[in-house]
């Protein structure tokens, strides 16, 4: 049943600010820039997880070298 309740304020398209955004397209413009904050968080991640790879891997060889 509908009873206008929303677990969070930028979901809530019929309240004003800070009940709510004002409309449907404020919910979607949201939606769509949280999206954007994780997906280049996500990237930020990955990046990193490259970058500390390599060094590892860099410093392996490093040593796999010099021991012979």
């Amino acid at each position: 049943m509908y009873d206008g309740f929303y677990p969070y304020f930028f979901l809530n398209p019929n309240g004003h600010i800070p009940y709510g955004v004002g409309s449907y397209a404020n919910v979607a413009l949201v939606i769509i820039g949280l999206s954007f904050v994780y997906c280049m968080l996500g990237f930020l991640l990955i990046l990193i997880n490259r970058i500390i790879f390599r060094f590892k891997n860099e410093k392996f060889l490093q040593d796999k070298i010099l021991k012979g």
